[in-house]
């Protein structure tokens, strides 16, 4: 006997909702009596001549064969199995396999407890990424620069089941120069040594506030007609677009962002 599983399509490698049929053969002469088609876990199809008829078997001039159809969920990633008997002189059987894996589009989902912190205050990130497979790359940037990935920190993520990671990280002391817009992104492998990638994004901005303070914050005696400088910052969650310094009969100088 001799035993033949092909695959339509004929991959190994598939994504959840794909279709695909297994055709298990099993050829010789005399004509074979016993075909089973299996996977890892669960009898498929367990087909004895002399136990009972199956409509689902064809029967050739010297082979029987089965097809079997299936729209495939992230537990069918498993080994195939084709196997056959007949009776030349004894038993002879029959037996090959196939590999497949399923690959799911990776989701990634990013929360962020506070998206309009207060200056100073704590933002913690949170990345969920689920995958047909364990994702094998999650990274976390802002403004497209890079913060945190698991390629260079083991301890970013940690597992929450076969399919899924959860990522943590938390900026402290929040100031104007962290506001921006974060992305989460996801990686998993796919067919063909490539590989599928989701994002999310979360803009965060401290509460948008304007602070000012004049440099030195305190009375000073100057001699007349001499040079002093003083020195006015303002800084909030969006760049000021106005700054004006004063003395109590007029503006002395008014700055805005359009020149």
């Amino acid at each position: 006997a001799r035993a033949k599983l092909t695959l339509d399509p004929d991959k190994t490698e598939f994504y959840v909702g794909d279709t695909v049929s297994f055709t298990c053969t099993v050829e010789g002469h005399p004509l074979p009596t016993v075909l089973k088609f299996s996977n890892s876990t669960t009898d498929l199809k367990d087909y004895d001549s002399q136990a009972k008829a199956d409509s689902d078997i064809i029967t050739e001039s010297y082979s029987i064969y089965y097809v079997h159809t299936m729209t495939l969920e992230l537990s069918d990633t498993s080994s195939y199995t084709c196997y056959g008997e007949n009776d030349n002189n004894g038993k002879k059987v029959a037996t090959t396999s196939t590999d497949i894996v399923i690959v799911s589009n990776v989701t990634v989902d990013l929360t962020v407890d506070d998206t309009t912190p207060s200056k100073g205050g704590n933002v913690a990130f949170t990345c969920s990424v689920h995958g047909g497979r364990k994702p094998h790359y999650v990274s976390l940037s802002k403004d497209g620069a890079s913060i945190v990935d698991t390629s260079t920190d083991s301890s970013f993520c940690s597992d929450v089941d076969l399919y899924t990671l959860l990522c943590s990280y938390s900026i402290n002391n929040f100031d104007y120069s962290k506001n921006g817009n974060y992305t989460c992104t996801g990686r998993n492998r796919a067919e063909n040594n490539g590989e599928v990638t989701d994002t999310d994004s979360k803009s965060v901005d401290i509460s948008k506030t304007v602070e000012v303070a004049i440099i030195p914050a305190s009375d000073v005696e100057v001699d007349y007609s001499s040079d002093y400088t003083l020195t006015c910052t303002a800084e909030g969650g969006l760049a000021p677009h106005k700054v004006t310094l004063t003395k109590p009969s007029a503006d002395v100088l008014t700055w805005t962002s359009d020149g």
